[in-house]
């Protein structure tokens, strides 16, 4: 078994990790940001994107991902809340929207891929309908989406 760390975006320092088992490869990434940020030249948003690149080359054609999608996009723009009618922008709180986790995997080709680190405050209606558009796109792709839960194991042999 050999594990490789790799830097990835977050306002504090974070470690992404492949680990690879025989001909198996798990990632394994939460608390990294895709920066949806307006300026291009910002240091941050250059940063982030150099983390992004360095993930997927890591994770590609893995055989499971689990990756940090807290937000969709539209609340991590702050036009619609978690929880709440109220938007709240969260440009660099160091997680990613669930959209940029589903397009890396589809882009990467990672078999299985489970989103984590939910949001506090997200209601069962709202995962239940996450939950829902993961399947559809599971079925649309060939690939394998679900909303990470508590107490699952999964056998890669």
């Amino acid at each position: 078994t050999s594990i490789r760390a790799i830097e990835v975006f977050r306002p504090g320092p974070c470690f992404a990790y492949k680990v690879t088992h025989k001909d198996k490869v798990f990632i394994f990434c939460t608390d990294h940001e895709l920066r949806r940020g307006s300026d291009p030249e910002s240091p941050l948003q250059i940063a982030s994107l150099e983390a992004e690149k360095r993930l997927r080359s890591l994770s590609m054609d893995a055989d499971l991902m689990y990756r940090d999608g807290q937000f969709l996009e539209i609340e991590y723009d702050g036009h619609q809340g978690v929880g709440s009618v109220f938007g709240l922008p969260r440009l660099d709180w160091g997680h990613s929207c669930i959209e940029d986790v589903m397009e890396m995997a589809e882009h990467c080709n990672i078999k299985r891929t489970y989103i984590g680190h939910h949001d506090p405050n997200r209601d069962w209606s709202e995962r239940n309908w996450i939950d829902e558009v993961l399947r559809r796109k599971s079925k649309q792709t060939g690939l394998f989406f679900e909303l990470a839960r508590a107490e699952t194991i999964i056998n890669l042999d």
